[in-house]
């Protein structure tokens, strides 16, 4: 009969969380901990590198006193990244990757 090995420390059998995991020989698992950190950075990149996006974004919400001050905020936002080149930065990195597309 073929028996079930425990799940090694630390993970928890896949029936807790309902949900079916793979984990092969040798693999290991990341920490949440490491995912929030990466999700983080990603956030903190896009903040500074798409600060078109953003106020793209912000400029297409509902009329009401709270997007206003999101806008604005957006906009100096914008502004401030722009001073600095960091516009400069995303839109060369779109063009890299639409460059890369089209390959």
């Amino acid at each position: 009969m073929n028996e079930r090995k425990p799940p090694p420390p630390g993970i928890a059998p896949p029936h807790a969380a309902g949900l079916t995991l793979v984990v092969e020989d040798g693999m290991k698992t990341a920490h949440a901990r490491h995912a929030g950190a990466v999700i983080g950075i990603g956030m903190l990149l896009l903040l500074l590198l798409n600060a078109q996006g953003l106020y793209n974004w912000a400029s297409r919400l509902p009329a009401n006193p709270l997007s206003e001050a999101v806008f604005a905020i957006s906009q100096f936002w914008l502004d401030l990244m722009d001073k600095l080149g960091l516009t400069d930065a995303m839109t060369a990195l779109r063009n890299f990757f639409e460059f890369l597309r089209n390959l």
